[in-house]
């Protein structure tokens, strides 16, 4: 009687400069899904960063620190450690799939190793990756000439909307890249609905973050102009005229800071506009439970457009209505009269509208709260979205990798 040889089974290796910490919207996106997939399933290899020790130690998968930061692998010498410990970690032979994480230059590793080892690698995009490639107006024709091979190569893309997808496409047809067809997978971002949700003890949240009675609009993005704080401060300021109670938290740190915190005392506001700075994943939950209305004016400049912002997801999660731009992939996610507002954020005069309708009629925000709890339910599951990632990753490995539970 044979016996079957063993089947060997292989591991996921996650190639990406965005990783935590910092607590960016991607870094995150890339934790929670190593968190959610199969026990010993997926390792990082990821730059050096402040804090490291202490995130890494919490987390349940292990995580590979290059001793470069985080732009270090875009020079020579960076990118050969990063290739020679990948090359390393292949060749134990338990990769059965790399995941990469950045395109430029990541990408090229995952080409490299595929060129040198066989293991076969697929790309995730998540959006300004690919609006900065398109943005390029001046283009080295050997760096064109290996992104198209990276691209030809992959054997699947992730992107996290409509939108990005449209974005490959047309990056592989500016490079002349085979079509990305049914490689490209649109799995959309989801949120954590057990962390995120509308049952909290909002008397105690509220009086913790010093917030009386009246109606909190909430914000978190980094203070840099194409966020458009500056533009949720005026309609803020125009909106709540009538409503002397009402608090504009923002969460966020950036170079903008100092320029908002003026800019609302000259609209009269900054005894009323709260300023909570760097605010761990762990808090932001609780403020957007402490919130009524959240809003996100970003804006598209060139070689950025916002794409699908986690912070609109986890505020939808959150049972809140979102007030977004009409920019990127957000139309996807918020439903214009029905979770929320779509306003075009280069006109704060709809920005003001819209939140002055919510501030006027509790009524409505419980509603579009409602729908949006519900929205997140239904289409943007973080669990649903990891599962059918992971299976991606499944059909594409070249090794069988653990079963999901």
């Amino acid at each position: 009687m044979s016996v079957r040889p063993a089947v060997r089974t292989g591991r996921v290796l996650l190639l990406a400069r965005s990783f935590p910490p910092p607590d960016g919207g991607v870094e995150r996106r890339y934790a929670n899904l190593c968190r959610s997939f199969p026990s010993g399933s997926v390792d990082v290899c990821s730059s050096r960063r402040a804090g490291q020790e202490a995130f890494d130690a919490a987390e349940p998968y292990r995580i590979h620190r290059m001793p470069v930061g985080p732009l270090g692998e875009r020079r020579a010498a960076g990118f050969a450690r990063w290739s020679s410990w990948a090359l390393r970690r292949a060749a134990q032979g338990d990769v059965g799939v790399v995941w990469v994480g950045d395109l430029r230059p990541l990408g090229r590793l995952g080409w490299l190793l595929e060129r040198l080892t066989g293991v076969p690698y697929g790309i995730s995009f998540y959006g300004w990756d690919l609006t900065s490639e398109l943005a390029r107006r001046r283009r080295a024709g050997w760096k064109d000439a290996l992104a198209k091979r990276v691209l030809d190569r992959a054997v699947f893309f992730l992107a996290n909307s409509g939108h990005i997808a449209g974005l490959a496409r047309e990056l592989a047809v500016r490079l002349g890249a085979r079509a990305p067809g049914g490689r490209l997978r649109v799995i959309r971002s989801g949120a954590d609905l057990d962390r995120f949700h509308p049952h909290r003890d909002l008397g105690r949240v509220r009086s913790e973050l010093g917030l009386d009675g009246g109606p909190v609009v909430f914000t978190a993005a980094r203070l840099i102009p194409e966020k458009g704080v500056a533009t949720v401060l005026r309609a803020f300021a125009r909106a709540s005229r009538a409503h002397a109670g009402a608090t504009l938290v923002v969460a966020g740190v950036g170079p903008e800071e100092v320029a908002l915190r003026a800019f609302a005392a000259d609209l009269g506001v900054a005894a009323r506009v709260r300023f909570l700075g760097a605010v761990p994943y762990e808090r932001v939950a609780e403020v957007h439970a402490a919130a009524d209305v959240f809003v996100l004016a970003s804006r598209s400049v060139p070689g950025w457009t916002e794409n699908f912002p986690n912070a609109c997801l986890e505020a939808m999660a959150s049972g809140k209505p979102v007030i977004a731009g009409r920019v990127g992939g957000v139309p996807e996610m918020v439903r214009d009269g029905e979770t929320g507002f779509l306003v075009d954020p280069e006109k704060p005069a709809e920005v003001e509208r819209a939140l002055r309708r919510l501030l006027d009629d509790p009524a409505l925000r419980a509603s579009m709260g409602a729908a949006a709890r519900r929205r997140m339910e239904r289409d943007f599951a973080h669990a649903r979205a990891a599962r059918e990632i992971y299976a991606v990753f499944a059909a594409a490995s070249r090794l069988r990798l653990p079963e999901w539970p």
